[in-house]
């Protein structure tokens, strides 16, 4: 019989077990040799959810030669120093990527701020929030991010950054004078993102890096050819569409290619893209098309050297009405390059305004 004489206390199988899964849930102590890497020649360093973590901490790189870096994860911030030769894929930053006192190095980073100090002759596939920063220093050549990995998206997410806003191209330099950086030509980009995929997909971590582009490859302020004939510009709602479909979507457009005699089949660019507030959108327009939205991505859209027929918008138009896409109906397609400009002005773009 019970009583006052049973026990509720678990067994000792039971005790150990209860001990065994505490020991497992308990966050695992950080090892500060993880995320401080110094004094390195030739070494490859990778990390990545399914092996050492970084998730939010900040990444330390000093004084290596001829390493690669491949950090396949989100992370608070990092700073690279004195390093010469060297390969980095950095996942998203909540924070700040600084480099300085490096040369001929090549990166590829998404982050909020992006900043760097002496460096020579670096080649740069970026993702940056606000405009990133060159100060004395030399033949920094800068392209737009194109790499991709399982989890990337969830990885924006979690740094709180938006695959719509990327000010890769508008540069800021403090130092006074030319040839202190680039922007690099389509072919240029193309490479260095091929060499990284080859890098990425030879390493230990075992992800799948051929997933559809997380953030937008944009023209962005690179100089266009006087024979531009058709600009417009497009309006996603950003809650009915949703970043994944709405990716694919500009893939498909972006991939398009159009008939044009004697041009062969020319493809049409993203110019810019930007995250911006319903309100700013509403006033623009004069249009209640997307009434009751409460952000939209707007897209820059042209076609370099040749016309479209029946015409830009209508062609836009057709491959997103010819998607199964989520969004639906839920965007506007405008032959209106005043429009465009207006939006993008100086390469300020609303987006920019409103942070």
């Amino acid at each position: 019989m019970g009583g006052c004489f049973s026990s509720d206390a678990p067994s000792a199988d039971e005790s150990k077990s209860l001990t065994t899964t505490a020991a497992a849930a308990a966050p695992k102590k950080l090892n500060k040799a993880d995320f401080i890497h110094n004094g390195k020649h030739g070494e490859t360093i990778v990390r990545w959810e399914g092996g050492t973590r970084i998730a939010g901490q900040q990444f330390v790189i000093e004084e290596c030669k001829g390493c690669t870096f491949l950090l396949f994860d989100h992370l608070d911030s990092v700073n690279m120093d004195a390093c010469k030769n060297c390969k980095l894929v950095v996942g998203p930053c909540s924070g700040a990527i600084f480099i300085r006192e490096c040369e001929d190095c090549e990166i590829v980073a998404a982050c909020q701020q992006f900043r760097t100090r002496d460096c020579h002759r670096c080649d740069l596939a970026l993702f940056a929030q606000s405009r990133p920063i060159v100060e004395s220093s030399k033949d920094m050549r800068f392209g737009c991010y194109d790499f991709s990995y399982a989890g990337l998206r969830e990885h924006f997410a979690a740094s709180n950054l938006t695959p719509w806003t990327n000010h890769w191209s508008l540069v800021h330099d403090f130092t006074p004078g030319a040839g202190h950086f680039s922007l690099v030509t389509e072919g240029r980009q193309a490479e260095l993102a091929a060499s990284f995929r080859a890098l990425a997909a030879g390493c230990e971590a075992e992800l799948t890096f051929d997933g559809a582009s997380v953030v937008p490859r944009t023209w962005g302020h690179r100089p266009r050819a006087a024979d531009i004939e058709a600009v417009c510009f497009g309006v996603f709602d950003a809650a009915a569409w949703g970043d994944e479909p709405l990716s694919r979507c500009l893939a498909a457009v972006a991939d398009a290619s159009c008939s044009a005699p004697g041009d062969g089949e020319p493809k049409i660019r993203l110019g810019k893209t930007s995250l911006m507030a319903a309100g700013e959108i509403q006033a623009l327009l004069a249009a209640g098309a997307l009434k009751g939205m409460a952000k939209a991505v707007t897209v820059e859209f042209f076609a370099p050297g040749f016309s479209v027929e029946p015409t830009l918008p209508a062609f836009v138009q057709g491959v997103v009405d010819g998607g199964d896409w989520p969004g639906g109906k839920s965007c506007c397609i405008l032959n209106d390059p005043l429009l465009s400009e207006s939006m993008f002005e100086n390469g300020q773009d609303l987006g920019g305004r409103l942070n």
